[in-house]
């Protein structure tokens, strides 16, 4: 499989986002799933996908979107996740809801099923049903595209018009892959076989493909083994000031982590690695003392 990595120059761009799935069909029901690794929240809204839709001989714009926004009261330990209905069926649907521990800058598995029968909406997060709302107004369907004049499913950016007017506030920043839909509601455990990397499973509407991406500048890597999406990955951040004991473990459990203990060779690099960028900041020696850039770990 491969992932695609967005504003991977470290910049926020609005000229970064992936086209692909065609035009989709009638449905009067859907599943989608993604894996995601977000590295830094847009300030507005982390946009994953939308699927926009023109009318010929009509102005509407009509939308279907997935897409999530921080909240500062957990110290952007926990999410908002958000699938909305704008124009299809008669009334505008918005479902949202908080995802708690979001595990930010690892991959994570996210699936969204919804029924235009009963206005039903299940939502899923690394294999865990987190969510199972219905919808207070009239249920939306997707609408019949016959008479399509303009159609697109974006990945990585929220339009305010066809291909277009995207907002680099409401990029996403990070990487997706394997993001795929399906005509029909996914049961609990075909969702949990993907969540859990024991297969792979395409989409019959929506099929994660190199060759079916159109891709605007974002940046494309083959992934050799899908597995790697469930390996327990850990990051380390520093806080490049002196703190007390209690203070470091106050400061280390508001962003949900605790105080580093490397548990190899390897990590142990990577912290001196990152310690030694921040040197000048971390050390009370001045830059020609010989104990420059010792630094003591706890």
């Amino acid at each position: 499989t491969v992932l695609v990595d967005f504003q991977s120059s470290g910049d926020w761009s609005k000229d970064e986002w992936v086209e692909g799935g065609g035009m989709i069909p009638n449905m009067t029901e859907f599943s989608t799933c993604h894996w995601e690794k977000l590295r830094y929240f847009a300030s507005g809204s982390n946009e994953v996908w939308s699927y926009c839709i023109s009318v010929r001989n009509k102005r509407s714009f009509k939308c279907v979107q997935l897409g999530y926004w921080t909240t500062a009261a957990s110290a952007n330990r926990d999410v908002v996740l958000s699938g909305s209905f704008s124009g299809l069926g008669d009334d505008y649907v918005s479902i949202h809801f908080s995802v708690n521990a979001f595990q930010h800058r690892m991959w994570n598995h996210f699936c969204w099923s919804y029924s235009g029968k009963t206005g039903r909406n299940q939502f899923y997060y690394n294999g865990m049903k987190i969510a199972d709302i219905q919808n207070k107004l009239t249920p939306s369907t997707m609408e019949r595209n016959d008479n399509l004049s303009r159609y697109a499913f974006v990945i990585g950016q929220e339009p305010d018009s066809h291909r277009g007017d995207y907002n680099a506030d409401q990029a996403f920043y990070g990487s997706i892959a394997e993001l795929n839909m399906w005509d029909k509601i996914l049961t609990e455990d075909e969702i949990i076989i993907m969540a859990n990397c024991e297969r792979l499973k395409k989409g019959n509407v929506v099929s994660w493909e190199k060759s079916t991406l159109k891709i605007n500048k974002a940046k494309i890597e083959d992934v050799d083994d899908h597995s790697d999406f469930c390996k327990q990955q850990r990051s380390f951040i520093i806080f490049p000031e002196r703190q007390s004991f209690k203070s470091a473990l106050q400061t280390c459990s508001t962003i949900g982590g605790t105080i580093v203990v490397p548990n190899s060779e390897e990590e142990n690099k990577a912290i001196h690695d990152i310690a030694m960028m921040h040197k000048t900041d971390c050390s009370e020696d001045k830059p020609t003392s010989p104990n420059f850039g010792k630094l003591v770990w706890i």
